[in-house]
């Protein structure tokens, strides 16, 4: 087993790691907490506890290592790289642009108690979007990275 194969074996694991964290906020987390009286605090809350060693470890590893493997591993095949592109911009990039502005919008309401219920309805709406994007980008990469050793 070579570098590249332990990379990408370790880009797959921590992918696979990353995709359970989109899918059980998806599936269950914001389906609860639009139902609870106090959601707003409890995600508020969430966001700080999750950005621990661990969380930002799996984070910062599986967007680096899958936009390496994208961009610069040339003995990597076109459904690995594929893979690995869609998991780095469907993932990093939206969680950069899209879900991490609105975490910051949410923790600052909750923070001030300002416009607490407008900013989490629509926190409900824009967040659990792009957090399906999220999952579903990683599923999909996933699924490629898998798919492209039986070629």
């Amino acid at each position: 087993m070579t570098a590249l194969n332990i990379l990408q074996v370790t880009c797959i694991v921590s992918m696979g790691l990353m995709s359970g964290i989109y899918l059980i906020f998806s599936n269950t987390i914001m389906p609860t907490l639009r139902n609870v009286q106090s959601g707003a605090d409890v995600m508020a809350q969430l966001n700080d506890i999750i950005l621990n060693s661990t969380f930002k470890f799996l984070f910062f590893f599986s967007a680096v290592s899958s936009a390496y493997l994208a961009m610069f591993a040339s003995d990597v095949d076109y459904m690995f790289r594929t893979g690995c592109f869609i998991f780095f911009v469907g993932t990093f990039i939206v969680t950069l642009f899209r879900n991490v502005p609105l975490n910051n919008l949410l923790k600052e309401a909750n923070r001030a108690q300002n416009r607490l219920a407008d900013v989490w309805r629509q926190y409900l709406i824009s967040w659990v979007r792009w957090n399906h994007v999220r999952a579903i980008s990683s599923i999909v990469a996933i699924t490629l990275t898998c798919l492209s050793s039986y070629n």
